[in-house]
């Protein structure tokens, strides 16, 4: 490992541990990569995690993402919450009036 590598993880480690204390932390969890790998951060380094939450989307996730939740769940001994909204990303990001017409032009990142 280089040392701006070391510098940068020592201080995600500081940073982290700050929230050792916070009893209401909730992780956002999309199953993939990322939140796995912040998911082991938080579990490594005892960071109590209040709840969580793996936002479905019907249209947008992989067939396997119900089965690859469940595994992580068995897997790290953690309960995932699944929150579904009434309609798909699309909707809100394309038709919902009150969205659309606040947006300035450049569409979804």
């Amino acid at each position: 490992m280089t040392k701006s590598y070391v510098k940068f993880l020592n201080s995600a480690i500081f940073k982290i541990r700050k929230y050792r204390k916070n009893q209401n932390n909730v992780l956002i969890f999309s199953g993939g990569k990322d939140s796995l790998a912040m998911l082991l951060l938080l579990l490594k380094f005892e960071i109590p995690i209040k709840k969580i939450l793996y936002f479905k989307d019907a249209l947008w996730d992989w067939s396997f993402s119900d089965e690859h939740i469940q595994d992580i769940e068995k897997k790290l001994n953690v309960k995932i919450q699944t929150v579904q909204a009434e309609k798909n990303f699309n909707y809100y990001a394309f038709h919902a009036e009150n969205i659309k017409n606040s947006c300035v032009g450049f569409g979804v990142p």
